[in-house]
């Protein structure tokens, strides 16, 4: 037990005997480290009431400085308000945590002036002026009042250079249209008309004749060479239809086109084994979402060896433009490229 009794305790309560006891037991003993943290605690506590303290000073210049009644006065006032606040909960924070522990601490140990209370030398612990919540708002309110030495320098205004009140326009009408509807107009998809498919003629004798009949009676049908065959393209799916009945019924050889937009979409697939199969190959594309026509491995034109190369007809259904993105196929780092058909060399007679 601590032993209170002496001279020196004489006179003092029961809380004062304890932190002189206290005071005494710290001497001959340099301080802790948890005496240390907490000092380092309360510094920081302090050096936040005065960040709020120099924060309520900048705030009553704006004051001053401000128009009355203006949004500038306003906002000073709010700014005064929050540091007030600030420096209520710094000083209650400060309260709470007391005296510092450190035995003469150089920054907690300022000498006491005469007549200040306990209670302020428990929460004031800086050099610098502490002011009460009170006190603040007294000065924002007596702020226009200003010293004698002041007063004697004000001058009245007249009313015609006195600051007229703004008067400030009434809300105007919100608007309620959409911003984004050029946007939405652009996202929208548009369906494109679906191309005519041509129909293949095969070259005959008097395929002049032939095609003289279907431009009498189709006039705006066009006629392109195809190599060993002739290229009837049809105005629109009607015509292409009794054109074709009209082959038919002259018992004519012909083929027919798909439209490009039901023409497969054909790729290559490279970096694959050379001895893969076929059908493993088009199962793994099928599980991954696609819808494959045809699986062929690419051979090489003079030497007729198959290659590492495999050509795939997918059809044009779902996201099959993302065929592209796919890094792996049957466990296989792979390259997906498209199709490009060899040009052919044509020499001069």
């Amino acid at each position: 037990m601590a032993n209170l009794t002496g001279p020196e305790y004489d006179g003092l309560d029961v809380m004062e005997k304890i932190n002189l006891w206290h005071r005494k037991s710290k001497e001959g003993r340099p301080p802790s480290e948890s005496e240390l943290e907490y000092c380092k605690k309360i510094q920081e506590h302090e050096k936040k009431r005065s960040i709020s303290r120099q924060m309520l000073r900048r705030a009553r210049k704006k004051l001053k400085r401000a128009t009355p009644r203006s949004e500038a006065s306003v906002r000073a006032e709010e700014e005064i308000e929050r540091a007030n606040e600030a420096m209520k909960l710094a000083n209650s924070i400060l309260e709470m945590t007391g005296l510092c522990p450190v035995l003469n601490c150089p920054i907690h140990s300022a000498p006491k002036k005469e007549g200040d209370s306990t209670h302020m030398e428990d929460t004031s612990c800086t050099d610098m002026e502490t002011d009460s919540i009170i006190d603040d708002h007294e000065q924002v309110n007596l702020l226009p009042v200003e010293t004698k030495a002041e007063e004697a320098e004000f001058q009245k205004v007249s009313p015609r250079k006195a600051a007229r009140e703004m008067q400030q326009p009434g809300p105007s009408p919100i608007k309620t249209a959409n911003k984004f509807t050029p946007i939405a107009d652009e996202n929208r998809q548009v369906e494109v008309p679906k191309s005519i498919p041509e129909i293949n003629l095969k070259i005959i004798a008097n395929y002049n004749l032939i095609l003289k009949d279907i431009n009498q009676q189709f006039p705006k049908t066009e006629n392109r060479l195809r190599r060993d065959l002739i290229g009837i393209k049809a105005d629109s799916e009607e015509n292409r239809e009794k054109i074709i009945q009209l082959l038919k019924h002259k018992n004519l050889e012909f083929t027919l086109s798909e439209a490009f937009e039901d023409r497969p979409l054909k790729v290559v697939i490279r970096d694959l084994p050379i001895n893969m199969d076929l059908t493993e190959i088009t199962q793994c594309l099928e599980e991954k979402g696609y819808k494959i026509g045809r699986t062929t491995q690419m051979k090489n034109y003079r030497e007729k060896t198959p290659l590492p190369l495999y050509l795939i007809d997918l059809k044009k259904t779902g996201n099959y433009a993302s065929i592209f993105n796919e890094k792996q196929v049957c466990y296989f780092k792979v390259k997906i490229v498209p199709y490009r058909q060899r040009k052919k060399s044509y020499h001069l007679l």
